[in-house]
């Protein structure tokens, strides 16, 4: 007999989905954003920067929505638009940039910010 109490047997997060912080995020990133490309939308230095890149997103995915839904005042874009509020666009962000940013330039990232936290632990004498 299994024992569902035990703490592996919970997610842990109950509001995860798809392997996504929650079905809102999966749910937009799946409908709007399979397949976007930022380096084709917005200029190069901008689409790694996260959180200019998550404000951008949002700001999109409101816009096609009052487009598609003929703006303010509509029942629908309104309930929409309350579904985008549960959006996690840091994570979408996160995923976009991953996935289309080149190998090398993620690799070199990871490795400054890898000497960076060296070198700082140093700095302060941790060991």
């Amino acid at each position: 007999m299994s024992n569902w109490s035990t703490q592996e047997s919970k997610p842990s997060n109950p509001d995860e989905y798809n392997g996504w912080c929650n079905y809102a995020t999966w749910r937009v990133n799946l409908e709007i954003f399979e397949g976007f490309d930022p380096y084709d939308n917005f200029p190069d230095d901008q689409a790694t920067m996260r959180e200019w890149l998550a404000d951008s997103l949002k700001e999109h995915a409101e816009t096609l929505i009052h487009e598609a839904g003929g703006g303010n005042g509509n029942i629908a874009v309104d309930y929409a638009l309350a579904f985008l509020s549960d959006v996690n666009w840091c994570e979408i962000a996160d995923h976009l940039i991953e996935d289309y940013t080149p190998v090398e330039d993620l690799d070199a990232e990871k490795t400054y910010k890898a000497w960076r936290t060296i070198g700082l632990a140093i700095s302060k004498g941790y060991k």
